[in-house]
């Protein structure tokens, strides 16, 4: 965590011991096959320094690799809004987040996660964060802004 120290407080890991940066409990809601996905339940955000993706995993099984999307590979990202049922079953607006993305064999695919409303923002912010400095990392001065990132 020490190669983040500016994250913002909605994305500090909830988990000390994850292996790479933050992780966020979400629950995915359509998978790529287009239905509900139990199998995951925690998004890895993996700084430029780690990887530079978003790495789906089990809570329970934190350790072990999952679902890795790099960055360079994201197509998208849109904040949505659909209605669900609260408490006592009543309607409740909710936000969720669709990413699409180019998979190994590069096919466009599109998953939707929900993510605590509170974090979706900032999680999208560090998304379009992380494809800029990708971009930046193209071009001759890339060691120029790293640098003064991490400083």
């Amino acid at each position: 965590m020490d190669d983040l120290p500016n994250l913002p407080k909605a994305l500090r890991p909830m988990f000390p011991s994850a292996p790479n940066g933050p992780v966020i409990g979400v629950e995915l809601i359509s998978w790529i096959d287009g239905l509900p996905n139990l199998q995951y339940d925690v998004l890895l955000i993996n700084p430029i320094t780690k990887g530079n993706s978003l790495e789906f995993r089990n809570n329970k099984q934190i350790n072990t690799e999952g679902y890795t999307i790099p960055v360079r590979n994201i197509l998208s990202t849109e904040i949505q809004s659909t209605t669900k049922k609260g408490r006592f079953g009543a309607a409740k607006e909710d936000l969720v987040l669709e990413i699409k993305f180019l998979d190994a064999t590069k096919l466009e695919k599109r998953i939707i996660v929900n993510v605590n409303d509170k974090q979706i923002d900032p999680v999208v912010a560090e998304i379009m964060k992380m494809k800029e400095m990708e971009k930046g990392s193209e071009s001759d001065d890339y060691c120029f802004k790293f640098t003064h990132i991490i400083t």
